[in-house]
């Protein structure tokens, strides 16, 4: 019927009472409200099979009115040809308040690693994948519905890039030693390709021994397109820039030519030479006749 018959000096400091209020209260009223008819259901099932040891976890009331995490254990045993239940409670508000931390540790990194703009992805020493964010579904195509994980990640790198990647691998994160920042190809799910700029970090054990990789993924394919288009425009512009100062001396050169023959040879021949022409000729109409051709260079050959 949960009264109280003993109570130990443990038990008063642990929830406030004294000795009489905990055997006047009963159990029952120890438990939050909400959690009263779950303790009678518990007493009802252990009174169902005495002979088995119970043990639960559960919240008690302080007399000032706070929580209190407990972990009970209960042991039915005869008293003067009367059945007792003997209960052990352990205070484990501490641990269930680390926990807590923990969860909430935990919800606060995993979204701050969903939130992050760089995939990570969390591989051991053998190379293959354990965890992947958000992000690196993103960056790779992957389908949400299905599961890299146990996948090898040097198939995610385009096959000209592994053996550098393996290199990395041996030189400096096996070893616990951080990764210099490089950027790589990589072979998205559907097969094409995209450039990623790599940082990976070691984990190590408490002793310090590595113990697998996080890889950070920072998608930069559009910033390589826009770098080799300025690239080309570049070369573009610098051959541009070669062909007008060529031209420019050029007609330098058929500016000193004596007669309108030297001048048509000289512009056949450094079309030729300056200009890398394949072919070029040059053709002269009677301006008064257009059926009527009064000379030709270049076109011999």
């Amino acid at each position: 019927d949960g009264e109280v018959s003993f109570v130990n000096q443990a038990l008063v400091g642990m929830l406030g009472y004294d000795a009489e209020e905990l055997a006047a209260t009963g159990m029952v009223h120890l438990f939050p409200p909400e959690e009263q008819a779950t303790f009678k259901r518990i007493l009802e099932a252990h009174d169902a099979d005495a002979a088995r040891p119970l043990q639960f976890e559960v919240r008690l009331l302080h007399k000032d009115g706070h929580s209190v995490h407990v972990q009970a254990s209960a042991r039915t045993f005869m008293a003067d040809g009367a059945a007792a239940t003997l209960v052990s409670l352990h205070d484990i508000s501490d641990r269930k308040a680390m926990e807590l931390r923990l969860r909430q540790s935990e919800t606060y990194y995993r979204d701050l690693v969903e939130m992050l703009p760089e995939g990570i992805t969390l591989i051991d020493m053998t190379g293959r994948i354990t965890y992947l964010s958000p992000r690196t579904y993103e960056i790779f195509g992957i389908p949400r519905d299905s599961n890299p994980i146990g996948e090898f990640v040097l198939h995610w790198i385009h096959p000209d890039d592994r053996t550098r990647a393996v290199d990395r691998l041996r030189e400096y994160a096996w070893s616990g030693l951080p990764l210099p920042s490089e950027e790589y190809r990589l072979v998205k799910s559907d097969g094409s390709l995209i450039w990623a700029q790599l940082s990976n970090t070691p984990m190590v054990d408490e002793e310090g021994h590595p113990t697998g990789l996080i890889m950070l993924a920072h998608d930069i394919t559009e910033h390589k397109r826009l770098e080799e288009a300025l690239q080309q425009r570049q070369v573009e512009e610098k051959q541009f820039a070669e062909q007008l100062a060529t031209m420019h001396q050029i007609s330098m050169k058929l500016s000193r030519t004596a007669t309108l023959d030297d001048l048509c040879r000289q512009a056949v021949e450094l079309g030729r030479t300056q200009l890398r022409f394949d072919r070029i000729g040059i053709f002269l109409a009677d301006p008064t006749r257009s059926d009527v051709m009064v000379g030709a260079f270049g076109v011999d050959e």
